[in-house]
């Protein structure tokens, strides 16, 4: 073995408790730093969302098929609302976990500003998605309901009340717990 001074490496000097400490609060200073200004957003995304009863939504899928949120609610099981955009890459993150979760409990997708009907609907056949939607190309539906950003996820209990709400990315055991939660 060959000492530290012998291949003209100064030795290393043994941290203090004060170096340990400083070090601590730099890594740890601007990881809290982020998480306050991502709870301040979300916070801020979420300020004017409506709670208690959701209205009603209803009209006609990109694949033609009528929905109808009090009809949903009227059959005591949960709904999820799914507001999404063509745009936004989260919600392409998302596209597999709403499909699946539409195999087991009602879902009601809106493309929000991301085109006419027909556009939404050629979007979904291009990219081979089975997300029919409701198309809010003009955001008035999202406005009504406070939504300001996508994805944004309502779980609406078996009353029609809106029970959570869902910023951005979120997986799909997550979403799927919430709507265990409200199932009778």
């Amino acid at each position: 073995m060959t000492d530290a001074s012998e291949n003209g490496a100064k030795p290393s000097a043994p941290m203090d408790k004060n170096t340990s400490k400083k070090q601590y609060i730099s890594t740890l200073l601007p990881i809290g730093l982020m998480i306050a200004i991502f709870i301040a957003i979300r916070a801020y995304m979420q300020k004017d969302i409506i709670t208690g009863d959701a209205p009603d939504i209803n009209g006609y899928l990109t694949s033609g098929h009528y929905v109808s949120l009090s009809e949903m609610t009227a059959t005591g099981q949960p709904v999820l609302i799914y507001f999404w955009a063509t745009w936004c890459p989260i919600c392409k993150a998302m596209d597999d976990s709403i499909i699946a979760i539409q195999q087991d409990y009602q879902v009601i997708p809106v493309a929000m500003q991301s085109g006419t009907y027909t556009q939404v609907r050629q979007f979904l056949q291009k990219n081979e998605l089975n997300l029919p939607s409701l198309v809010d190309e003009k955001g008035l539906l999202a406005g009504f309901y406070g939504i300001k950003g996508t994805p944004t996820s309502l779980i609406i209990d078996t009353t029609g009340k809106i029970a959570f709400v869902e910023l951005g990315l979120t997986t799909e055991i997550g979403l799927r717990a919430r709507l265990k939660q409200v199932e009778p």
